[in-house]
């Protein structure tokens, strides 16, 4: 069978050898040669495939409210971040991991073990101008303001 004949120039990503075609430096996976034929069964120059630069995985989607994810956005392969909740939500972090070897543009970080749950410590009080009639701030907490003549519960 005919030997097929080497492309010029040399696809990125790709070198030959004495034992055939690898994978250049820094590139990834296993080089796969395809012979082709053209309409008049006339040998072409093969392709190469099977060789990719790693890439930086996709950060994973959270709540953004309430989630800090900016250290995990294109995390190198080996790489990792931490996700942790923003003030006032309660402190918790978790790390998130890219693994060595990743080809894949779209692979989002997977974390060590969950997201990190972030539960709001504490309500932030309104602005003054977006206090409703009738409720007043004390050293208690929100109370029903007995100036405007009403009573009740005003929750916490």
């Amino acid at each position: 069978s005919p030997e097929c004949i080497d492309p010029l120039p040399v696809p990125k990503g790709y070198m030959k050898t004495a034992n055939g075609w690898s994978c250049d430096r820094g590139y990834l996976g296993e080089a796969v040669p395809t012979c082709l034929l053209d309409t008049q069964c006339e040998q072409l120059p093969f392709v190469l495939d099977g060789c990719d630069l790693p890439v930086p995985c996709v950060a994973p989607e959270v709540e953004e409210c309430s989630t800090d994810i900016t250290s995990c956005h294109d995390v190198e392969p080996g790489s990792s971040c931490i996700a942790s909740c923003k003030i006032p939500w309660a402190p918790a972090s978790t790390i998130a991991r890219c693994p060595l070897g990743n080809v894949d543009p779209a692979r989002v970080l997977d974390w060590d073990t969950a997201a990190p749950t972030c539960v709001l410590l504490d309500c932030l009080d309104p602005l003054p101008e977006d206090v409703p009639l009738g409720y007043v701030k004390t050293d208690d907490g929100w109370k029903c303001d007995p100036a405007a003549g009403l009573a009740g519960y005003a929750g916490d």
